[in-house]
């Protein structure tokens, strides 16, 4: 994720790196990163008209706010503009997301960064961190869910996630007539 994708906890995030060359070096990755993808996908996907997108933080439920939210972020999220991109070109944003979860995400990260001391930081983060893989986990299986109950047909669709998600052995239980191709 870019820092763009954190939204208010970016400057957190931001502040936890050992150093300002430190985050330039990691945002130049990221940056790299999606331009590969973005190539990717154009060779992949030659014409995104009628794709499904499902993006990782994008709740499920009110689609304009959805909207609303992809291109506010779109702005400076190199993930964000590509969707913004292929929406553009007719491919479909679907909610993924079950917004529970994502609150209480959200409310995970904001605490341990509330935290000022390191020293409070360490003694919680063992806790920390097992309880944000058991929300990954509930989460890849809201999403795995949400892929089968909405790409149907001959759907194409496209899923964007943060690299801590394991999600490939719950989209292995889709039906034979799914393709699934990482890129």
């Amino acid at each position: 994720h870019s820092i763009e994708d954190f939204g208010s906890l970016g400057s957190a995030i931001k502040a936890s790196f050992p150093s300002q060359d430190a985050f330039d070096r990691h945002q130049e990755e990221v940056n790299a990163f999606w331009v590969l993808v973005e190539k990717r996908i154009e060779a992949a996907i030659p014409d995104p008209n009628g794709l499904i997108i499902y993006q990782d933080s994008m709740p499920v439920g009110d689609q304009k706010k959805a909207f609303a939210l992809l291109d506010a972020l779109a702005n400076q999220s190199p993930n964000h503009l590509l969707i913004k991109k292929l929406r553009n070109q007719g491919a479909m944003l679907e909610g993924t997301e079950d917004p529970a979860l994502l609150c209480e995400c959200a409310a995970l990260y904001e605490s341990m960064f509330a935290m000022k001391s390191p020293a409070a930081q360490y003694a919680r983060e063992h806790a920390f961190r097992a309880r944000m893989d058991e929300l990954i986990h509930l989460r890849d299986l809201f999403i795995a869910r949400r892929i089968r109950e909405t790409l149907v047909g001959a759907s194409i669709g496209i899923l964007f996630l943060g690299r801590k998600h394991r999600i490939m052995p719950e989209l292995e239980k889709l039906p034979d007539e799914y393709t699934i191709v990482c890129l």
